[in-house]
């Protein structure tokens, strides 16, 4: 239901002005999961600016690379996200995204130091 998904994230924009890293991330993640890779890179091209001024959080660019099926990116990612101690780590064992890294030794290792 992506079109369904993209729609709804773009309500974001219309109801609070600028949309935050989170939502960026999450269409992004939308635009890769949905074949609409030109999108997605053009959402991390968005996001790694944006880094220049705020932080974004490495766990949300990992997300979208994940979408493209990028593993070895998004393990990148992900240790990027553990070494900044971002908060949504916590939802590495519960999050469906990362359902088709749950056999990668590296991916398990994470887990592991995350502390669960």
């Amino acid at each position: 239901m992506y079109a369904e998904a993209l729609a709804e994230l773009n309500k974001v924009e219309g109801r609070i002005g600028e949309v935050p890293p989170l939502i960026t991330a999450e269409m992004g993640y939308v635009f890769a999961a949905s074949g609409r890779t030109t999108d997605a890179l053009a959402t991390i091209r968005k996001l790694n600016a944006a880094s220049q001024k705020v932080f974004i959080d490495p766990y949300l660019v990992a997300a979208i690379y994940m979408g493209l099926g990028d593993r070895a990116t998004t393990l990148e990612w992900l240790e990027k996200a553990y070494d900044a101690r971002s908060g949504f780590m916590v939802a590495l064992v519960s999050e469906p995204k990362w359902d088709g890294l749950k056999s990668d030794s590296h991916f398990k290792d994470l887990v592991r130091r995350v502390g669960f």
